[in-house]
């Protein structure tokens, strides 16, 4: 939300754009990154250690629901969610207009379709708030963490690892 210079993604969303730091990070520790284009029933997870989730912003069917549950509670994939923010009232606020196409544009969803997620992920007990959208820092094994801008944890399996931390609501 503090990115001024570019606060719609103009630059798309892709590991070589917006995302090139996470992955060169991910390549520096010996990991392969592929880029799924299709569907998630389109892919052997048998293959795959993780399947990142990064600025989700598309709608998963029931098909990809299954399956995905299926991969994870069955096959031991690991689902690692960059979920960014969802929040209605600064969906509104953020319209502008368009002098190309001479009208305003009310983006659809925020940095991710957080329900949509939510979706994905009840049936393995995780959900994301919606409310609300929170920024801060981190130390996470002895290094300080910049958390610019997204949504908040819900719910969590009891038996999961989760990491808290006091953020700062930026939308108060």
């Amino acid at each position: 939300l503090s990115n001024y210079d570019y606060p719609y993604e103009w630059h798309g969303d892709h590991p070589f754009t917006n995302f090139i730091d996470l992955f060169n990070r991910i390549r520096k520790q010996g990991f392969f990154l592929e880029i799924l284009r299709e569907k998630f029933t389109c892919f052997d997870s048998s293959k795959y250690a993780a399947l990142l989730l990064v600025d989700s912003e598309e709608s998963f069917s029931a098909e990809e629901i299954k399956k995905l549950h299926r991969d994870v509670l069955l096959g031991g994939l690991s689902v690692i969610v960059v979920a960014e923010w969802f929040d209605p009232v600064i969906i509104a606020k953020s319209s502008f207009y368009s002098s190309s196409r001479s009208m305003n544009i009310t983006p659809i969803t925020g940095g991710a379709n957080i329900p949509s997620l939510n979706s994905l992920l009840k049936g393995l007990g995780v959900s994301f708030g919606t409310e609300s959208i929170y920024a801060g820092d981190m130390e996470i094994f002895n290094k300080t963490i910049s958390y610019f801008s997204g949504s908040y944890i819900t719910s969590f399996p009891a038996n999961g690892d989760l990491i808290t931390y006091e953020l700062f609501n930026e939308t108060e």
